[in-house]
């Protein structure tokens, strides 16, 4: 039973350091594998496309930043950085 234990132990030692995990500004996760990553000064993205099933997939991980006091603010902020300039996009 004690080796049985270890066993598991050390396993779950050997699976924790092999996935090995990211951090991007507050936030550590673990990358997704087959995924294409595409890092920017103020977001990190993995993308997945899959032709066969004509379906995609855009993940974001993005930089905390200060509030401007108040919610509507603050998307109206969050838009613009994160949409309309990287986008190219009209308001």
């Amino acid at each position: 039973m004690r080796q049985l234990l270890l066993l598991i132990t050390s396993l779950s030692f050997v699976s924790s350091v092999m996935s090995q995990q990211k951090t991007f500004d507050l936030v550590t996760y673990k990358e997704p594998k087959g995924w294409k990553k595409e890092v920017q000064k103020n977001i990190v993205t993995y993308t997945k496309i899959d032709e066969a099933r004509k379906t995609w997939c855009v993940i974001g991980v993005v930089k905390s930043t200060i509030s401007k006091g108040s919610i509507e603010a603050d998307l109206e902020s969050e838009w613009s950085e994160l949409v309309l300039k990287q986008y190219q996009a009209d308001s």
